[in-house]
């Protein structure tokens, strides 16, 4: 099973978790991990980059950060899998070929039932959440919308 995440870029502090201004979607290795520890964990990944970005344009200008995070995350996404893959076949290479560039990222209008980690960045800020549910949430998995009580944070990153 794959750990399912949401990063969420949000216009300020204020603005309710449940209405991100933009929202990506990462299919799997979406665990937190460190920032120098796990090498696919999400904060290995998106920490380094938003520094980054803050420094060049400053976070406020979340379109093109945003923009510019999936395109990131998608290429570390191919190079990995080119990694698995550069001892395959001519077969099945041609399979990696097909379904392995358009999966794994996308950009989303509402959060997924099955996320397990959501990822909120606003102003210099980037909160870590873990999504929990109730007994009866839990019973009517992934068709029960989110509530904020379903975010718990675990971590606040300054940027």
């Amino acid at each position: 099973m794959s750990t399912r995440c949401q990063i969420a870029f949000y216009e300020n502090k204020d603005q309710s978790i449940l209405k991100p201004s933009i929202l990506l979607y990462r299919h799997c290795d979406g665990y937190p991990g460190t920032v120098d520890g796990k090498e696919y964990g999400v904060l290995c990944d998106i920490v380094p980059f938003l520094r980054d970005f803050k420094k060049h344009r400053g976070l406020d200008d979340i379109e093109y950060c945003a923009a510019w995070l999936i395109h990131e995350l998608i290429e570390k996404h191919i190079k990995m899998i080119r990694k698995l893959h550069k001892n395959d076949t001519k077969q099945q290479k041609k399979v990696f070929k097909r379904f392995s560039h358009y999966v794994g990222h996308g950009i989303c209008e509402d959060f997924h039932g099955d996320i397990e980690y959501v990822y909120r960045i606003y102003s210099n800020t980037l909160e870590v959440y873990k999504i929990v549910h109730s007994e009866q949430e839990l019973k009517n998995y992934c068709s029960s919308p989110y509530k904020e009580s379903n975010f718990s944070l675990i971590e606040t990153i300054d940027l």
